[in-house]
């Protein structure tokens, strides 16, 4: 049975993935970005944005598009979550965002939302030099509630929360933000952020951190996102081995500890087994969000209503995306398994060696559940529900990819996964399957 299992699961994740024919690519393109911001946290509710996206190599396009996903948050028509999951979503009953003073300068000739996307119509000079600087001002009124974007008494969550030329594998894109899944595709681009907030916050952020008169001055490079967290009055705890730092908050000081120290353990094995993490600082955490966990370059949410071993299983499992998505980037959103599972597939691997009892129920668990998953090539616009993206990618995809590691060996599925890694690491993984990395698995049905 066990045979039977491995292999029927390894003929799934080595299936061809079939492209998202709705993605087409508008433009090619070197593009190479910076993203220069000013963030002004007035109140808990209320945030006054100034951005500059200095962007060299451009196409010689008519548009360019935006991503702006806290349009959505403007209506409970277009809130990104499932009618299903509002009640976790907006614990406190539905909340709307509301955006004013939204103007847009620099090389813009013109520009509209379309959507969650802001389309700028450059100037004549941006065609003929291939660079331009994009303006954005607007303020922001914060919705409640416990999604990424939003605040509640303990957090003030900024995912998202700058506009994000849409270019990913050097290719301008559309973009949607799907209300399942991480809707993000994007190339990596430098930021440097300035952010003002009231006394009696503590910003958990990734990159390099000063202190400046009243906020804190952040350099993120090569990052795919930016977002930061407000917290008032967290309790913080460190772990560090010289090499590699971890600063973890949340509201008990026990929680805080137990998330700094697994994320520095996880973080050594995966450095050990698929090469050096390139950010070498990470900020956890645990607060009020009702998805789980989410991954941003240099820092991870949390969610504080899971319990001990699902808070384990988040954290070691948000710690992988360092590698599978802030080095080495994916498209998340035609592709949504493949990051996905290494993620999941890591944190088998990393309890397998580490608690041997809970990887095995981990798995288990898995596997039973990757049972009423479906086909695992689909993009994010064709998954049904929550659970049906749960147990397709979290499950059917990852156990698959992890049944790899008995059928091949420690040492080909390891050095597989390094491979990854060591030649994406800073790109993106376009490839449409994994199959090609695993050349020498040879899966055949019992």
């Amino acid at each position: 049975m066990t045979k039977l299992v491995l292999a029927l699961a390894a003929i799934a994740v080595l299936a061809t993935i079939v492209p998202f024919a709705a993605c087409t690519p508008q433009a090619q393109t070197d593009c190479a970005a910076e993203y220069h911001a000013d963030i002004d946290v007035v109140s808990a509710d209320r945030v006054e944005v100034s951005v500059r996206v200095a962007a060299d190599g451009l196409p010689d396009a008519s548009s360019l598009p935006f991503a702006f996903p806290p349009v959505l948050f403007c209506d409970d028509s277009t809130i990104p979550a499932l009618e299903s999951d509002l009640p976790e979503a907006y614990p406190d009953g539905i909340d709307v965002a509301s955006i004013s003073d939204l103007r847009l300068s620099g090389d813009v000739a013109a520009w509209e939302i379309c959507g969650e996307t802001l389309i700028v119509y450059p100037k004549n000079s941006v065609r003929s030099t291939r660079a331009g600087n994009f303006c954005f001002d607007y303020t922001l009124d914060l919705p409640r509630n416990a999604m990424r974007l939003g605040y509640d008494d303990f957090a003030i969550r900024l995912a998202d929360i700058l506009p994000r030329l849409c270019v990913f594998d050097g290719e301008i894109t559309d973009f949607r933000y799907y209300s399942i899944g991480d809707p993000y595709a994007f190339d990596a681009a430098d930021h440097y952020v300035d952010i003002c907030f009231p006394p009696g916050f503590t910003v958990a952020v990734g990159g390099d951190v000063s202190a400046t008169e009243g906020g804190v001055s952040v350099t993120l490079k090569n990052a795919r996102d930016f977002t930061c967290v407000l917290l008032d009055d967290p309790e913080i705890a460190t772990a560090s081995d010289g090499d590699f730092c971890v600063t973890a908050y949340a509201d008990d000081i026990a929680v805080a500890r137990s998330a700094a120290d697994l994320a520095l353990s996880s973080s050594r094995y995966f450095d050990a087994k698929f090469g050096m993490r390139a950010r070498r600082t990470l900020s956890v955490v645990v607060l009020p969000f009702y998805g789980g966990g989410m991954e941003y370059c240099g820092l991870v949410y949390v969610s504080d209503s899971l319990s001990a071993a699902q808070t384990a299983a988040s954290i070691v499992h948000e710690v992988a995306h360092g590698w599978w998505y802030d080095d080495v980037g994916f498209d998340q959103v035609r592709r949504p398994w493949q990051d996905e599972a290494l993620a999941q597939a890591s944190t088998f691997a990393y309890f397998a060696d580490a608690l041997p009892s809970f990887g095995a129920a981990l798995l288990g668990t898995a596997v039973s559940n990757g049972k009423n998953g479906g086909d695992i090539s689909r993009p994010l616009a064709e998954y049904s529900s929550q659970y049906d993206y749960y147990a397709t990618v979290y499950c059917k995809a990852a156990a698959a990819l992890y049944s790899l590691r008995g059928s091949l060996g420690d040492d080909a599925f390891f050095g597989s996964l390094r491979s990854i890694h060591d030649r994406y690491v800073g790109e993106a993984f376009t490839s449409q399957a994994l199959s090609p990395i695993f050349a020498d698995s040879k899966p055949t049905s019992a």
